[in-house]
């Protein structure tokens, strides 16, 4: 399998990693096989069954656990080897490390959202329990940053 090709058919994983289907295989009329993918096992034998099948042949597939294997068979047999691959992608101008960050941090706010995240800290600090590194980093702010907030902004 090529590389584009394997992009192409297990780009959906980024979205849902733990994406599994149990396969209901059904054998056509010119004898051929069609597969019908459902979420659970029940669901695959209830389906065979409203077809008048007593004893259907259902498989489980994951679709992750397929997409390794193809690595595998690429060459990509470790972390250490996906990760200079990844280096190697990135030194030739393909990739930017940037871009591979799930929930990439914002370097710019607006004074009013400052001042609504400060409004927000003033509500928490007043109730305690909380530290301001950690309001800071569950907001996806550094520290540093919200520190200088919280003695320049007037809240």
């Amino acid at each position: 399998m090529k590389i584009d090709k394997f992009v192409e058919d297990y780009s959906f994983l980024l979205k849902n990693k733990d994406y599994e289907v149990y396969v209901y295989n059904e054998v056509q009329e010119d004898g051929s096989i069609k597969g019908m993918g459902y979420g659970t096992y029940e669901e695959a034998v209830k389906y065979a069954f409203s077809k008048g099948v007593t004893k259907p042949n259902i498989e489980y597939y994951s679709p992750s656990l397929n997409a390794i294997g193809f690595l595998e068979v690429m060459g990509v047999t470790s972390n250490e080897v996906a990760l200079k691959f990844v280096k190697l992608l990135k030194h030739f101008g393909y990739v930017n490390f940037e871009d591979l960050k799930d929930d990439p941090k914002r370097t710019t706010y607006s004074m009013e959202e400052k001042k609504a995240i400060l409004k927000e800290w003033k509500v928490v600090e007043d109730k305690g329990g909380v530290k301001k590194t950690e309001f800071a980093r569950k907001k996806g702010i550094d520290y540093q940053t919200f520190y200088k907030w919280t003695k320049e902004i007037d809240y």
